[in-house]
């Protein structure tokens, strides 16, 4: 898991959004429905993963239907959200292929499994312990809530949480899902608490807190923040533990390597390391191209199994070098594959460091 800005991005940002909209029409806070197909349309514009808010709708609309005492005006608004918003992101340049791609991705085994992204949390690494946290969090405020959580509240933190342990991809989007519910409740546990020393000044610190926003209008804190962090950042402040700011790590990309293939720039076609394919085409395109990155989603799983093939040098790897006419290669330092071909007598070693070896065909396999 990474914080690095790409288009998952935006999904983070519409999964908040799109749950705060729902939340409002939930509550009788919003009457109408066209906010959301066009949420949908600019969704399925920027990411891939928009079926996420009508998985979100779905489980708010079954959660509002099965409670005992209904607002049919409220349904009646659900209602109208989830069908326009199917048809709103069907408005892109791929039209229902966009449906096809993201579902044919979810429904490939091999594909899913050769992501790490896709693959479930390890506990056993720190970066997944405040998530953990969050989880236990949940337990706790849920065990010492007296009341019954409405089946919409229920539904999302109950799917979320199993999709976040079934995938660590989705642990960001249950941040977002989880959090108001578990602040929602929070807050019915404290107003429950009321006559207690600690409780009423919690209470009585959130009221400052909340007159202190209210006398100053028009999102001036909100504004003074974004203009504050721009402007630190735009002056170079590193605010990072290690001092080294908004770089790529020599040790984890091959940013010198990559200035060797700037300069050098070999003919024909490449070979790179999977991991490296979206920092390459960063540095290289479009002078050069890579033979694969991350978009396995559109690659498909044949060109995935390619690469595993020679990366692992399973029998037939030099019939995939030649059906694609590779001449070059860019690889792990100490990789099966790199040792291999620096020793063949047919590639030469043209560069190398701690990172990674460049090798170039010199005689035909």
């Amino acid at each position: 898991m990474h914080w690095l800005t790409r288009p998952h991005i935006f999904t983070i940002l519409l999964t908040a959004l799109w749950s705060m909209e729902l939340e409002k029409v939930r509550i009788g806070l919003k009457k109408g429905w066209v906010i959301f197909p066009v949420m949908m349309f600019a969704w399925a514009n920027l990411h891939g993963a928009f079926i996420v808010g009508l998985v979100i709708w779905a489980a708010v609309f079954l959660g509002e239907l099965l409670e005992k005492q209904k607002n049919w005006n409220q349904l009646r608004v659900l209602i109208w959200i989830g069908p326009s918003s199917i048809l709103a992101s069907l408005l892109n340049p791929d039209g229902l292929g966009i449906w096809k791609t993201g579902m044919s991705f979810l429904g490939n085994q091999y594909l899913v499994s050769h992501t790490a992204e896709y693959l479930p949390p390890d506990f056993q690494n720190p970066a997944f312990w405040p998530f953990l946290a969050v989880i236990g969090l949940s337990v706790l405020i849920l065990g010492m809530n007296q009341r019954r959580m409405n089946f919409s509240h229920l539904f999302l933190l109950g799917s979320w949480t199993a999709m976040a342990l079934y995938s660590a991809r989705n642990i960001p989007l249950y941040v977002a899902v989880s959090i108001p519910i578990l602040c929602d409740q929070t807050a019915k546990i404290i107003k429950e608490g009321r006559g207690d020393g600690v409780v009423d000044w919690l209470l009585n610190f959130q009221d400052r807190i909340s007159n202190t926003e209210k006398d100053i209008r028009g999102g001036m804190i909100g504004l003074v923040t974004v203009i504050l962090s721009i402007s630190l950042l735009m002056s170079g402040v590193r605010l990072d533990f290690q001092n080294q700011g908004n770089v790529f790590s020599e040790d984890v990309f091959p940013v010198k390597a990559a200035d060797w293939l700037e300069v050098n720039q070999p003919q024909g076609n490449g070979f790179n390391h999977f991991s490296w394919g979206g920092y390459l085409l960063y540095r290289l395109w479009p002078e050069q191209l890579v033979f694969i990155d991350g978009q396995t989603d559109f690659y498909g799983e044949e060109l995935t199994r390619q690469y595993e093939q020679v990366i692992t040098l399973q029998p037939g790897w030099k019939k995939t070098f030649l059906k694609h006419d590779i001449r070059w290669a860019i690889l792990p330092a100490n990789s099966p594959a790199a040792e291999f071909l620096s020793e063949s007598g047919k590639w030469e070693m043209s560069y190398s460091d701690q990172t990674a070896k460049i090798l170039i065909l010199i005689e035909e396999e």
